[in-house]
Parts: C-alpha cells; sequence; structure tokens
C-alpha cells in the first residue's frame, strides 16, 4: 500500500513546485512515524527539487519524443525547424 500511495503521489506531484514536501508529510503519517521531520525536509528541499524539476521536464520531452519515433508519428520537419 505504501509503495503504491508513493508511487501514485510522485506522479500527481511532478508538476508542482515544492509538491514533495507534502508527498513526504504523507508519506510519514501513513507509515506511522512521527511528522516532526517535515520542516528539516522543508529546509533543504529546495535544493533538491530544482535539479528534480529539470530532469522531470528533460525526461518527459525525451520519452515523448522516443514514443513519437517509434510510433513513426514524429515529424522531423517540424522537428529540425529552427522555429
Amino acid at each position: 500500500v505504501i509503495i503504491a500511495l508513493g508511487i501514485i503521489m510522485a506522479a500527481g506531484v511532478a508538476g508542482v513546485p515544492g509538491g514533495g514536501i507534502i508527498m513526504s508529510a504523507v508519506l510519514l503519517q501513513v507509515m506511522g512515524l512521527p511528522l516532526d521531520i517535515v520542516p528539516w525536509i522543508a529546509g533543504i528541499y529546495y535544493l533538491i527539487d530544482m535539479p528534480n524539476t529539470m530532469l522531470n521536464v528533460t525526461g518527459d520531452t525525451v520519452g515523448m519524443v522516443t514514443v513519437a519515433s517509434l510510433m513513426n508519428e514524429l515529424d522531423l520537419g517540424v522537428y529540425n525547424s529552427k522555429k
């Protein structure tokens, strides 16, 4: 249950800046751990959030281009245009 909840929440908060803090609080509560460490997580989360957002956007783009290419839906003229 905890793993499924973590996967669903990770997908849901991927585009929300600072969403990992709330996800952490919910998962800590589900696991029965104290919420006293949430402020500590919030204090360092901004260091993790910026690279995480960059990797998320890059990964989404690469994934979409890969799937479009495999399905022969990628228009190389549009993809390689300078616009």
